[in-house]
């Protein structure tokens, strides 16, 4: 009978070992089978016990059809096919690839291949929190040349790092809210949506997907010295920014706080023409103004773009509105000149735009 199929041979008893040689050899092929499994964790989501092909990452294995993932990625296709695909390794007679990525990459790609429950939409993701995800799926789909998947995630990640300054605003206040702790001490423990940005500028540069830089590189200058820590990935290694790269934010850093202070000598503005109290008022913004002369530099610093108008909430309305309007404004003007003030300007091309690219 051939066990071509993966199964095992029946077991033979020591009598129908016709010499002591024989028994040496059935002892080793069983023992190295065993070694082979040993120290590899079977994947709970991702095991099929009818799967023809076992992906390793790491210590983790995932048994697959070997087939529905030749069908997706044109790199696994050529791998399974080509005529010296024999892998050493099997377990349960089914032979292991493996591959060098971190086993949390493959489950998240693996959620989009072969789902087995809620469907991810990657169209509807803008949230940070969510990078995890997308930045597992656009290595991997890239490594694999699942070139829609690609796509797809490229442009979730151009939805949480994007080229307009509204829809900036919106994803700088989930990473930054308006209570958060000065520079200095966000620099000593930053916010760890804040530190996706490292990954984020390198899948922009792996992908040419240069609109988002702008808004990811800004995060990566905000991190202060906190950016050559790099980002801990959870199951990868440490992930860092380029030489390059890291010479963009030591550049910026002085550059971004000129500009901070330059926002906080234009925010020296009347109060409102409508205001019914203005003795009240007019008291309130001279100690607010006072207050970020003395302390700009710790509560903006490099983050130009972080603005002040959650400092004016005791103003009446129509005083909070001109603050905020203003406010608006200067930030506006920091984020059109952000490309310059980066140096990426000739990367990024025509600056700032009117929707998102």
């Amino acid at each position: 009978m051939s066990h071509s199929d993966g199964a095992r041979p029946p077991k033979r008893t020591r009598a129908e070992v016709e010499n002591e040689s024989d028994l040496d050899s059935v002892s080793q092929r069983q023992g190295n089978e065993d070694s082979a499994q040993s120290g590899v964790k079977r994947d709970e989501e991702f095991w099929f016990h009818d799967g023809s092909v076992v992906i390793r990452a790491g210590e983790t294995a995932f048994r697959l059809f070997k087939g529905l993932l030749a069908a997706q990625s044109p790199v696994l296709h050529d791998l399974f096919s080509a005529p010296n695909f024999a892998p050493d390794e099997h377990i349960d007679g089914v032979p292991v690839v493996r591959v060098f990525d971190a086993p949390e990459d493959w489950r998240y790609l693996l959620r989009i291949l072969v789902p087995k429950g809620e469907m991810i939409m990657l169209e509807t993701i803008r949230s940070l929190k969510d990078f995890p995800l997308v930045s597992a799926l656009m290595r991997l789909a890239h490594k694999y040349q699942i070139g829609s998947l690609e796509q797809r995630a490229i442009e979730a990640l151009k939805r949480m790092y994007p080229n307009t300054f509204e829809s900036f605003v919106q994803v700088q206040s989930e990473v930054y809210p308006a209570d958060a702790n000065n520079t200095r001490q966000l620099a000593s423990n930053p916010p760890v949506l804040a530190t996706y940005a490292i990954s984020a500028t390198n899948l922009a540069r792996l992908t040419n997907t240069t609109s988002v830089l702008p808004a990811a590189l800004y995060h990566c200058v905000c991190l202060g010295g906190a950016v050559v820590r790099g980002l801990v990935r959870e199951g990868g290694p440490v992930e860092f920014l380029s030489e390059a790269d890291l010479a963009i934010c030591i550049n910026a850093t002085s550059l971004l706080t000129c500009a901070s202070a330059e926002y906080v000598d234009s925010m020296q503005c009347s109060l409102s023409y409508t205001c019914g109290t203005p003795r009240v008022c007019g008291l309130i913004w001279n100690e607010k103004m006072k207050k970020l002369k003395e302390e700009w530099q710790l509560r903006l610093g490099s983050h130009a773009l972080r603005g002040s108008a959650h400092d004016y909430r005791e103003l009446c309305t129509s005083c909070l509105v001109l603050a905020q309007k203003r406010d608006l404004e200067e930030r506006r003007q920091v984020w059109q000149r952000l490309p310059k003030l980066l140096d990426i300007a000739h990367v990024v091309g025509p600056w700032p735009v009117k929707k998102r690219l």
